[in-house]
């Protein structure tokens, strides 16, 4: 089976194989993965030690618009950081 999908993005069969995708935008970082047989999407920010958003989802497509929502999060959050400091 392919663990991968042509994007690079894990497939439904890498996710249940334990793969997971990250992504670290400043201090602030998204992830999905599969466990337990549910979708579970999260934004974190580590300057701050806070939790952004975690979903939980069954659809694997759902799980993925959110993950891309947590990953706007990041940036908007990187965006605003970085208006803060210019002002």
């Amino acid at each position: 089976m392919i663990t991968t999908r042509k994007d690079g993005t894990p497939s439904e069969w890498g996710f249940d194989c334990g793969h997971q995708q990250t992504e670290t935008i400043g201090s602030c970082s998204a992830a999905i993965y599969k466990e337990h047989g549910a979708y579970h999407v999260r934004a974190h920010d580590h300057a701050t030690h806070t939790r952004l958003m975690w979903q939980t989802f069954t659809d694997v497509n759902d799980a993925r618009k959110a993950y891309h929502d947590a990953r706007n999060l990041c940036a908007d959050r990187l965006a605003y950081d970085a208006y803060k400091v210019a002002l």
